[in-house]
């Protein structure tokens, strides 16, 4: 391979397409909406006498408040709303310099970063919803843990997925059947990967811990708001709407969840297929951990996640999905090389949809009268947030849309592509340091 300087050309592909995604990230944000707004209701209060908490966990406005005061040391004009909006994007640094501090697969690491625009996730940066913000947390604590093999390491990444799942704390129920499993496991097998054990215990002991304090904090530990007659949806033609709680038809919600031109989880997360389909570490415990995720959203009465872009509620798969997806497509063989180019392309539609297009032009449809036909936006073709682009614009208007970086962004990812699945394994394992 030829070098410049000790760096390969392949490397500055890699170290271009890193600048660029963060660069498609980043004139990707959005501001706090729907529910982020009552997060940052609540982040404004914060510290005031009269603190205002929702249903919503505190612990994404309390993590918030020490990144503002940092930016507003340096620049007391920022606007109010500039870390909440940009807490991902905080986060996503902070990932990108834990991978490079990684004390293995760091190229692999490197290379999910590059991709992470190429799915739903970019649509929700600055948004403040919960799920996003989390999903990173459990990402950069899971690679401490698994990449530095220190107490330290493994103390810091269990601090940081609590602090990821207390934040969502729905997430708790799949963890918490993980770990029964995992601790089972390793009693009546004799599996020797007690570390594992123990990190995913401590995890769990600490997010409950954190869970505990903060609904003590909003008196809230006998009065939780989700449990209430009031949370439900509007009602419309849909004939299990306006019912609350765990109301909706089980099978019905997988089937949407799964198979909906406007929900599905693999149309707005096309590396999703790589967890079914790859073999990696821990498969058998992400597979338990999705199916379960799968059943308690799918009996819940917004198992769509409400008015938006695909349904977030999955986004915490994203990231695991795409490393499996880079490790799939270095092995031998013509047919991975083929799924790995579609599956790619898929994902950089998606991610184009989720900056450029989102919701906006369905909203004349599908958000009117109290989102009287948003079925429409979950199960009809036209109205998929992801196919509606092409029907109402030309090939030529939606090209035009995307700027000059995002163009060579993307053309970035085709060349790492066809690099590592062309040259495979062994190539990509020569790789030095970025």
């Amino acid at each position: 391979m030829f070098k410049i300087k000790n760096l390969t050309i392949f490397n500055l592909i890699i170290l271009i397409s890193l600048i660029l995604s963060i660069h498609f990230t980043l004139t990707s944000v959005r501001l706090p909406d729907s529910d982020g707004i009552v997060r940052f209701n609540t982040y404004k209060s914060l510290f005031t006498s009269e603190p205002i908490y929702t249903k919503f966990s505190i612990i994404q406005p309390l993590i918030t408040k020490p990144i503002d005061a940092i930016f507003r040391f340096f620049n007391s004009s920022l606007s109010l709303d500039f870390a909440p909006s940009h807490i991902e994007v905080f986060l996503i640094l902070f990932l990108i310099l834990i991978c490079l501090s990684s004390r293995t697969n760091k190229k692999q690491l490197i290379l999910v970063m590059t991709l992470l625009p190429l799915s739903m996730l970019v649509h929700y940066t600055g948004q403040y919803f919960s799920e996003w913000t989390s999903s990173l947390l459990l990402a950069i604590g899971w690679i401490l843990f698994s990449s530095h093999r220190t107490t330290l390491s493994l103390c810091l990444g269990s601090l940081l997925c609590a602090i990821g799942l207390a934040n969502w704390p729905v997430m708790l129920v799949p963890i918490a059947v993980v770990t029964v499993i995992a601790y089972l496991t390793t009693l009546l097998k004799g599996q020797k990967d007690y570390r594992f054990v123990i990190f995913i215990v401590s995890v769990l002991i600490v997010a409950v811990l954190l869970l505990f304090i903060e609904l003590l904090i909003k008196n809230g530990l006998f009065n939780n708001p989700y449990l209430s007659t009031e949370e439900k949806g509007y009602k419309t033609l849909m004939p299990y709407s306006g019912i609350p709680g765990f109301s909706y038809p089980l099978l019905l919600g997988i089937l949407s969840n799964l198979f909906s031109f406007g929900k599905s989880v693999f149309l707005f997360n096309p590396f999703l297929i790589y967890l079914f389909i790859g073999n990696y570490k821990y498969k058998f415990y992400m597979l338990v951990g999705f199916l379960v995720t799968l059943l308690i959203y799918s009996k819940w009465w917004s198992w769509y996640g409400g008015y938006s872009f695909g349904t977030r509620f999955y986004i915490i798969f994203v990231i695991p999905s795409i490393y499996v997806f880079i490790l799939y497509v270095q092995k031998e063989g013509l047919t991975r090389k083929l799924l790995g180019a579609g599956v790619l392309m898929l994902a950089a539609w998606v991610g184009i949809c989720g900056k450029y297009f989102g919701m906006q032009e369905l909203s004349n449809v599908c958000a009117v009268n109290n989102y009287s036909l948003e079925a429409f936006c979950w199960y009809v073709l036209e109205f998929s947030p992801i196919i509606s682009p092409f029907i109402r614009l030309s090939l030529y208007e939606i090209i035009d849309k995307i700027s000059m970086f995002d163009w060579l962004y993307l053309t970035s990812i085709i060349l790492i592509y066809i690099y590592i699945s062309i040259f495979s394994n062994p190539s990509i394992n020569k790789v030095t340091k970025l």
